[in-house]
């Protein structure tokens, strides 16, 4: 039986910075900086919550240690009963997040349909803590897409509904070459609103860091145009607060497109407390203080920079352990220069 309250806005804060470092310290892992005995332990980070936030917060850890473990375990299999042998009073929450080791995938986790209107679903291309993104056809128009599923368990709540939607409206309002352009929001009354984009073929600059450490001048061409597009996003009173690796696409031909405005700020929410958003490892101090009624254009470029700096070193300029350690290596510490990381 799943939780039976829905999180405040803080609580899902609070969720979602937990989250964050604990995908942050897998990514270390994977991108070998970690040895596997440093494999970040779930149950450290689901101690940082208050005891009623517990379930959702080991659904979100679930999520993420269930993607990372694949490719990267001595199996494809990730089992259920090791996790209810260590959180035993979480069994019904571990056993419908998991299933079965052979199931391999959560309960909760429909499969998507194989059309919506007149878009057919081709294979998943990309998936974050909040949505599924889809590879489809346009049967109309006879062109690829991407298609945006919002994950089911999100889906529920009106002000997630509202900024899901939000997204869709001031992207169709920007148009710039780096900017991922929506073609149309499709309303299904089994499995909620879908935002259909352009298709961008290739990778993100995340997954290219992943694999190697860019030379630095094909690193400043990406940040460079992903500037222009922070740019107009500003000129159109836009403050897209989540600027990251994850969050830059790059085609087959190297462009990059900046891409997720669902944190977007709008000039009418200039100065609300409140408001401060963003992935706690790319966060600028406005941001890791909370002082969300001083976050602006800025702030987008300090983690642009912190992007850069993750791009030519393979490194994130900002670790810790805990969101406590990284909050405070962002408003205490230098950053160490990037000629001495290797």
């Amino acid at each position: 039986m799943a939780f039976q309250f829905e999180l405040s806005t803080g609580q899902q804060r609070v969720i979602d910075t937990i989250c964050d470092a604990f995908e942050s310290a897998w990514a270390e892992v994977v991108k070998g900086k970690g040895r596997d005995s440093e494999r970040p332990q779930l149950g450290h980070y689901l101690s940082q919550a208050e005891r009623e936030l517990a379930e959702p917060l080991l659904r979100e850890l679930l999520a993420i240690e269930r993607t990372y473990h694949y490719g990267h375990g001595p199996s494809d299999a990730i089992d259920s009963a090791i996790y209810v042998a260590m959180f035993p009073e979480f069994k019904h929450v571990i056993e419908d997040a998991l299933g079965s080791a052979a199931q391999g995938r959560s309960a909760s986790e429909t499969p998507p349909p194989t059309t919506i209107g007149r878009y057919t679903i081709e294979k998943e291309i990309g998936r974050g803590a909040f949505a599924t993104v889809y590879r489809a056809v346009d049967t109309t128009l006879h062109r690829s897409v991407a298609i945006k599923v919002p994950r089911p368990d999100k889906r529920p709540r009106a002000e997630r509904l509202a900024a899901y939607l939000d997204e869709a409206r001031l992207l169709a309002g920007m148009q710039h070459p780096a900017i991922v352009p929506v073609y149309d929001v499709v309303e299904d009354e089994n499995a909620g609103h879908y935002i259909v984009t352009r298709l961008i073929e290739g990778t993100t600059l995340a997954k290219e860091i992943t694999q190697q450490r860019l030379e630095w001048r094909e690193a400043i061409q990406i940040i460079q145009r992903v500037a222009e597009a922070l740019h107009h996003a500003h000129g159109c009173g836009l403050v897209h607060r989540d600027v990251k690796p994850a969050n830059i696409l790059l085609d087959e031909r190297g462009l990059a497109f900046l891409t997720d405005f669902g944190m977007a700020l709008k000039d009418e929410d200039y100065g609300r407390q409140g408001r401060q958003g963003g992935t706690i490892a790319y966060m600028s101090p406005e941001q890791a203080r909370g002082e969300g009624h001083l976050i602006d254009g800025r702030s987008d470029i300090f983690s642009l920079g912190a992007t850069l700096y993750e791009a030519v070193t393979g490194s994130r300029p900002f670790r810790g352990d805990t969101p406590s350690e990284i909050f405070d290596r962002i408003l205490n510490h230098d950053v160490r220069p990037p000629r001495m990381v290797r």
